[in-house]
C-alpha cells in the first residue's frame, strides 16, 4: 500500500511539474494560424541570447574551477587540528554577507564593473561548501596522512594524491 501511495504521490508531482512546462512549450510553438518555430528563429537570430548563453556557460565553468580551487585547500587547512580558532573565527565571520555597497565600491576601484570578473571573484568562496568539505575531511584518518608522510609524501602531494580522490563525492 505505502508503494503505490509513494507512486501515486510521485505522479501527481511530476504533473504539477510537467503541465506548466508542456502549457510554455505548446503555446510557444502553437499561435492562431497554426504550428510556427518562427519565435524560436528570431530568438537564436538574437546576437543578446547567443552572448547571455555564452556569459552563462563561462560563469557557470570558471566559476566553478576557481570555486573549487579555492576552497579545497581552504577546507583541507581549516580541518587541522592547529587552526582550531582560525575555523572558528572564518566561519563565524562568514556567516554575514558581504554587504553590497561596499562591494561595489571595491569593484569599481579595481575596474571589475561591467566585466565577468567582476561577477566571479565576488563569489568565489562559499562558506557552506567549505563547511562540507571540512566536514567529509575531518573524516579522513590521521593515520593515512601519517602514513603518507612517511613514505615522504608532502601536505600538497597528500591533499592532491590521496585527499582528493577519497573525498571525491564531496566534491562533486
Amino acid at each position: 500500500v505505502t508503494k503505490l501511495a509513494c507512486r501515486i504521490l510521485c505522479f501527481v508531482f511530476v504533473l504539477i511539474f510537467l503541465i506548466p512546462i508542456g502549457y510554455v512549450v505548446f503555446s510557444s510553438i502553437y499561435c492562431g494560424s497554426g504550428f510556427s518555430l518562427g519565435g524560436y528563429s528570431l530568438l537564436m537570430g538574437s546576437e543578446m541570447v547567443l552572448t547571455g548563453l555564452k556569459n552563462s556557460v563561462l560563469l557557470a565553468s570558471i566559476g566553478t574551477c576557481y570555486s573549487m580551487m579555492l576552497e579545497i585547500p581552504l577546507a583541507y587547512v581549516l580541518s587541522k587540528k592547529g587552526y582550531k580558532r582560525t575555523t572558528n573565527c572564518f566561519f563565524a565571520l562568514g556567516q554575514f554577507g558581504i554587504a553590497m555597497l561596499p562591494l561595489y565600491l571595491l569593484l569599481k576601484k579595481m575596474g571589475l564593473l561591467n566585466s565577468l570578473w567582476g561577477l566571479i571573484l565576488p563569489s568565489t568562496v562559499s562558506i557552506y561548501s567549505t563547511m562540507q568539505l571540512r566536514a567529509r575531511m575531518l573524516t579522513l584518518s590521521e593515520e593515512l596522512e601519517d602514513a603518507a608522510s612517511l613514505d615522504g609524501c608532502g601536505a600538497i602531494r597528500y591533499l592532491i594524491q590521496i585527499c582528493i580522490p577519497v573525498i571525491g563525492p564531496a566534491i562533486a
